[in-house]
């Protein structure tokens, strides 16, 4: 069995990514998550819940959708939700339902995110409707940006409401400005560096030293976690890195293991290549579980045939 290592959180209660890899019975996934997160600015959050998206008094919509491109954004709005069943029981907002205009996401994950909290919470005037959950298709900022406008074409001015974390890139808010769409962005979250990774990394190799040498592969998700973690890794993996670059510090073990590297998306596989000096084995075009596995798969077919 090949051990896929995915550096991101688990979505409970059924992990789409540990699930796909985990069915085909040849590859066994785990999870370890590098980041910690910190959730801010939930009270700012939960009056946006309760002013609801549309102005009642001007009769129009104030909000024309809401950008949700992580996990932990959809988490945010999650937190928002339950406090807000709970101290506004029987309520509504003062502007309408959320469930009347459009979420738009980036990938399968944040989307199903979504949609399991309309599970979760049917009755909630917060929670947005499945039917109008938007751009899981798309596999990029740039790509959902390019989405929003071609399908908010007919609805000039538009505006947005947009849930971010504290290392947010510019792709989407400057797209959608240069098309005449306004964003009001609201910060929900920040990252930090786990306090536990390492410890957490060293448990893992060595319960699955217990098994021999499996193969091993090491999928990166973003560059801020791909920073943090090759540190570690390369104390106990060969990750093997482009000629341009200086070799990574020797590894402490003595044997280290040889792992492929799997990014989601160009953006990670480019920083990987570029600034962390590794080579890429693998990128899944868009960042969901069968695209992953797909190109995964893909690359140990072709070694097979050396």
């Amino acid at each position: 069995m090949t051990i896929v290592l995915l550096l991101r959180s688990p979505d409970p209660p059924s992990d789409h990514y540990e699930s796909i890899f985990a069915a085909t019975n040849t590859y066994t996934p785990i999870s370890l998550n590098p980041l910690e997160t910190v959730f801010t600015n939930l009270d700012t959050l939960q009056d946006v819940l309760k002013a609801g998206p549309s102005n009642s008094k001007a009769g129009k919509h104030k909000l024309d959708g809401v950008i949700i491109t992580s996990g932990r954004a959809c988490k945010a709005w999650e937190n928002a939700v339950q406090d807000l069943d709970i101290l506004e029981s029987n309520s509504s907002p003062s502007g309408g339902t959320w469930s009347t205009i459009p979420f738009y996401v980036v990938g399968q994950s944040t989307a199903s995110h979504l949609r399991s909290l309309h599970q979760t919470h049917p009755n909630s005037p917060f929670t947005p409707s499945p039917d109008l959950i938007r751009g899981e298709t798309t596999g990029s900022g740039e790509q959902l940006a390019r989405f929003i406008v071609d399908d908010l074409k007919e609805r000039s001015p538009a505006r947005l409401l947009y849930l971010v974390g504290d290392k947010n890139r510019d792709t989407i808010p400057t797209l959608l400005s240069e098309a005449g769409i306004e964003l009001e962005q609201i910060q929900v979250y920040g990252t930090q560096a786990s306090s536990t990774f390492g410890e957490e990394l060293d448990d893992v190799v060595r319960a699955r030293s217990v098994e021999g040498t499996p193969p091993w592969w090491i999928v990166y998700f973003a560059p801020s976690s791909a920073d943090f973690t090759t540190p570690f890794l390369q104390k106990h993996f060969s990750l093997a890195e482009t000629p341009s670059q200086d070799p990574p510090p020797l590894s402490t073990d003595p044997l280290p293991l040889r792992a492929s590297i799997a990014a989601i998306g160009r953006t990670t596989s480019t920083h990987l290549r570029e600034v962390l000096g590794l080579r890429v084995d693998a990128v899944a075009e868009k960042p969901s579980p069968d695209r992953l596995l797909t190109c995964i798969q893909a690359f140990d077919r072709d070694e097979e045939l050396l």
